[in-house]
């Protein structure tokens, strides 16, 4: 740990362009934290009334609604939910990278409680994982947000280099970036936690109370160098708002997805039943495109996806309709129904009509693929040879 020190210190050197300021450490600017026996160690807690919204969305200690416990294969219907969220040395990973701060947020009876556990020192990362397991193992089910790829392989690679199990490797994990990117990323583009925040919760941090994560790992060298808190005081704030926030868009997704309600004009209606398609449960994804159906909400996209459906369960009655609706201007569609006469029907006539339409609207479309256009062609002398035989 030693020699992790002097190249952290070797790094700052580099990095620093002004002279250092010695201020309060982190003890005095959170007087209500505390130091672990090795001093090395310091814990705070953070309590949040379920009152206090993030932005226009409040949070609520219900479990994740059907559609993201399958996503997270959950096998219970209330997991004791932990929400994770780590500030490190460095953006890339790799075992030369550790989380200087782990935070983790809770549900209690009353309100949210964000703990968090900040290293003093490079020295003290045992102890800091070990508090953090203490806390971990009273939950099932972690949350987070690019936690996947992000902060659990991370606290494994300091488990492992440690010589400790990771308690993240027992729990199930609910990893909300996925279902974020699905539902919003059409409408915002970029779906950073800031940017969720931003246009989904409403919330617009204040430049002067935050700090870029961009610029956290320097905020942390700093500090191990001058012990000075300052900045340290904005990561931890920051931390803490990623987890409340986390909290929040948990619960929004659970309004969102709890029933087919379209209420949201930054949802694409159609990405909520490719959640359903994506996660196995392809009768849910039936009913919300049927819903979208009654509602005079089915976009082409819609249509062909459950007209795909439909063909996997070999409702063909319902998929040639759904085909049907789009043929003018679907040339899938037409290919669809060609191969259905061809393969179900026997109707070699109707199958090389539906070619010929799909190959007409293929050569005129402006996504032109000789690929596509070269298979239905094939597909045509076969119809013409089996239609003269």
């Amino acid at each position: 740990m030693l020699d992790l020190e002097k190249s952290l210190r070797k790094t700052l050197t580099k990095k620093t362009h002004q002279p250092l300021t010695y201020g309060a450490d982190i003890e005095s600017r959170f007087p209500s934290g505390t130091l672990d026996p090795s001093g090395l160690v310091f814990h705070h807690s953070i309590h949040h009334p379920l009152s206090h919204p993030v932005g226009m969305q409040t949070c609520t200690p219900q479990p994740p609604v059907p559609l993201l416990r399958s996503y997270a294969q959950l096998s219970s219907s209330h997991p004791r939910l932990l929400f994770i969220d780590t500030e490190t040395t460095g953006l890339a990973g790799g075992s030369g990278t550790y989380a200087f701060l782990i935070g983790a947020g809770y549900f209690s009876d009353t309100d949210f409680v964000t703990q968090q556990f900040f290293l003093k020192s490079p020295a003290g990362e045992a102890p800091l994982l070990i508090a953090v397991d203490a806390l971990m193992q009273q939950f099932d089910t972690v949350v987070s947000y690019n936690g996947k790829s992000f902060d659990v392989p991370l606290l494994r690679t300091r488990c492992i280099m440690n010589q400790m199990p990771c308690p993240a490797d027992t729990m199930a994990h609910l990893d909300l970036l996925h279902p974020a990117r699905r539902l919003w990323k059409n409408s915002i583009g970029s779906c950073t936690l800031q940017n969720i925040e931003a246009y989904v919760l409403g919330h617009h941090r204040q430049l002067e109370a935050d700090i870029p994560g961009r610029d956290i790992p320097d905020a942390y060298f700093r500090y191990l160098d001058t012990h000075d808190a300052t900045d340290m005081q904005l990561v931890m704030q920051h931390n803490d708002q990623d987890i409340y926030s986390l909290a929040a868009l948990l619960t929004k997704m659970n309004e969102l997805l709890a029933a087919p309600v379209l209420h949201d004009e930054l949802v694409d209606p159609a990405a909520v039943g490719r959640l359903w398609e994506e996660y196995g449960s392809i009768q849910e994804a039936l009913d919300f495109y049927t819903f979208l159906a009654e509602k005079g909400s089915l976009s082409g996209e819609s249509r062909q996806r459950m007209a795909m459906l439909c063909k996997q369960q070999k409702n063909w009655e319902k998929a040639t309709t759904l085909w049907e609706a789009d043929a003018t201007i679907n040339w899938q569609s037409c290919e669809e129904l060609a191969k259905y006469a061809e393969h179900h029907v026997g109707d070699f006539v109707t199958a090389l009509k539906w070619t010929n339409t799909a190959l007409a609207l293929l050569e005129n479309s402006y996504l032109l693929d000789s690929a596509r256009v070269a298979a239905l062609h094939h597909r045509k002398k076969r119809l013409e040879q089996r239609r003269d035989s």
